[in-house]
Parts: structure tokens; sequence; C-alpha cells
């Protein structure tokens, strides 16, 4: 429902820096492409150096020696985060078709969020807090001193999940699009 992933190198997040194989089959034939030498990859999610947990009501990542509170204030309706990758669910009282939970308070440098303008199109945003997280927003890379994080709302059974920011904090919002579809329960 919820997937946070941090990183001290936005390389690693990114997978390296080398262009993925998988593209190859996509590009043209009569374009002859440069040899790049492949590096090894290694998923910084399994990197022991890179942690996710639920301080209190805080949400705190650590890459390396460092700790860095990413939420201040999250909602008791979201559980989980046991180890890289981070991932967390979402439990409340009543059956719903459409929930929206508080994640708290962002504490980041600088963002980039990616939201859905159109149906089927997505525009990024930028900022430095979550009044700048545009509504229907599919993925916030955030940079904390020296560190990443990147938190990245999930699809799950017939609900799909959006960040939403404001002045007072960070939204999601887990919705159905049908109001007979409704559960008390998300997760991964």
């Amino acid at each position: 429902m919820l997937l946070l992933l941090s990183c001290t190198s936005l390389s690693s997040l990114l997978g390296g820096g080398a262009p993925s194989r998988t593209l190859a089959k996509f590009r043209s034939p009569a374009v002859t492409q440069p040899q790049v030498q492949q590096e090894e990859r290694r998923p910084f999610a399994t990197t022991p150096d890179s942690r996710v947990w639920v301080e209190g009501r805080d949400l705190v990542f650590a890459s390396g020696e460092q700790q860095h509170v990413l939420l201040q204030g999250v909602s008791k309706s979201l559980n989980g985060a046991a180890s890289p990758p981070g991932f967390f669910s979402l439990s409340t009282k009543r059956q719903r078709s459409k929930h929206e939970v508080s994640l708290g308070v962002l504490r980041c440098d600088r963002l980039l969020s990616a939201a859905r303008t159109k149906r089927w199109w997505m525009g990024p945003s930028f900022g430095s807090g979550a009044a700048d997280v545009p509504g229907e927003t599919q993925f916030l890379l955030c940079e904390v001193g020296s560190a990443y994080a990147l938190l990245m709302p999930l699809v799950e059974g017939g609900f799909r999940c959006t960040l939403s920011g404001s002045g007072s904090g960070l939204k999601l919002l887990s919705e159905s699009g049908d109001a007979r579809v409704r559960t008390s329960e998300v997760s991964n």
C-alpha cells in the first residue's frame, strides 16, 4: 500500500546509472548504440546500512550511520516497515471505499514528485515541503541531508493509493473507486 526506500546516493536509487538491458529490444536496429560497460548492480534495499522504522509516531530511516526523520506524527492506522524496503499497510475500524490517512509533517530539504495530471499522464513538481506535493501523486523522492528517501503508494487488490500534501502535512489516499467495494484493511 505504501513503500518507502532509502539510500545514500541517488545513483543507487536509480540502479547504478547504467542503461537498462531491457530497453535494448525497443531500440531501432539501424541506430548503432555505444557500448557501455555494465557495472554490477545491487538493489540498495539489500544494503546493510539502509533501514526504515517507526519510532513513536515518527517515520525514521537510516543511511549509513545517520538517522533521518522523514515524517513526524504518522497516523496510528499505518502499520509495518520492519526492514528495507519498508512496506506499510493501512488498517482502520470501519470498512470504507475511500480512506484518507495523515502521514504527518514531511521533513525534507528538497523533493521531486510525479502526479497524475490526466488519466494517462504525470507531471513533475518540485519543492521542499508537503504543501508542494500535489494531489494524485504517484511517487515522491525526498532529499534529507545527504540521503534520499522514495515514497511510493501502491495498488493492492481493488484499492489504489496516492499521496497529496497540504500546509498541515502529507496524506495517503486509498480508494476503490466504487462505493460497493469496501475494506478496513489494505496491506501489501
